[in-house]
């Protein structure tokens, strides 16, 4: 038996893998009520998850323990741990939220002895259960750590019409790229989207007519030539090319704006916006308007007759 990790109490006594003193004398800890592990072990999400299945036979991690299993660190480790017990009476203890839902087998998976539910089912969970912009960055890091796409996570959710939430989900999966390389870029990103910007492109390469690289940028809105770099110094080469790029630190809060007033994101947004504009600004009184929208790229990224181009990083 290994005690390594959480084991139910009356197990490790049948199996003599350890004496009843052992329970109290600091040797071992309890995670909950009958289920213990070592006490020289960092207790982990992941940990807890492992141990609440032992409390109920057939049990199935869901919510946010199950990002834990999954490897996604983005939940505290005092989460409380999200059950899936089908039909039964069984009533939750501290520290657990049971669920009287059944999961089909066919969106259960075992991880290092753990039921939990498949990445999609989990997405599908998360999605429809947080607020959206919450859910977009922690379905970013789950869909990338998982290699599970948007389309499978909407054909869970095709599999579930009129449960709870699941009208939501497709705003959510608008949001999600799990090309964001972490959860702070995806806050980010979100944050921008709440403020009304359109969607942007993700961990992109900008190119001259040469080939060469300009500029990596983080966030990328082809249609009116615009950028977002976390390194500095690309912003002339950009405009050589056509592209106004914004050199910001990936902390935002702490690079934009030294004044308490706008809050920096709103700042960048406002920024954002008011240099998209640049292209097609409102008329002026008697007047025509100064500038036109530029073509939208071509499939493979290229823009303004090969002036510059975009591609994947």
């Amino acid at each position: 038996m290994d005690l390594d990790r959480p084991f139910r109490n009356a197990d490790a006594l049948e199996y003599g893998a350890l004496a009843r003193h052992h329970l109290t004398d600091g040797t071992y800890r309890p995670l909950f009520p009958e289920v213990s592990v070592r006490a020289d072990r960092t207790v982990t999400m992941a940990m807890r998850a492992a141990g609440a299945v032992l409390l109920r036979p057939g049990a199935v991690v869901g919510g946010l323990a199950a990002l834990a299993v999954w490897d996604v660190d983005v939940a505290a480790p005092d989460t409380t741990v999200d059950l899936f017990l089908g039909r039964s009476t069984w009533r939750a203890v501290p520290g657990v939220r049971v669920h009287r839902v059944t999961v089909p087998e066919t969106e259960v998976t075992v991880v290092r002895r753990v039921r939990v539910t498949s990445p999609a089912r989990t997405a599908l969970d998360l999605a429809r259960g947080l607020p959206r912009g919450e859910a977009a960055v922690v379905l970013d890091a789950l869909l990338a750590a998982t290699d599970t796409d948007v389309a499978d996570v909407r054909g869970v959710a095709e599999r579930h019409p009129g449960e709870r939430g699941v009208a939501a989900v497709a705003a959510v999966l608008g949001w999600v790229d799990p090309r964001s390389p972490s959860p702070r870029a995806s806050r980010l990103r979100v944050g921008l989207l709440a403020r009304g910007l359109e969607v942007p492109l993700v961990a992109q390469r900008l190119l001259d007519g040469e080939g060469r690289l300009v500029a990596e940028l983080s966030l990328a809105w082809p249609g009116v030539r615009l950028g977002i770099a976390h390194r500095a110094g690309v912003r002339a080469a950009a405009a050589a090319v056509g592209w106004e790029v914004l050199e910001v630190q990936e902390d935002v809060a702490e690079q934009w704006g030294l004044r308490k007033s706008p809050a920096p994101l709103d700042g960048l947004a406002a920024r954002l916006e008011r240099t998209a504009d640049r292209w097609d600004p409102p008329p002026r009184v008697g007047g025509r308007r100064a500038g036109r929208m530029p073509r939208p790229p071509l499939p493979d990224g290229e823009c303004d007759g090969g002036l510059s181009r975009l591609v994947p990083a």
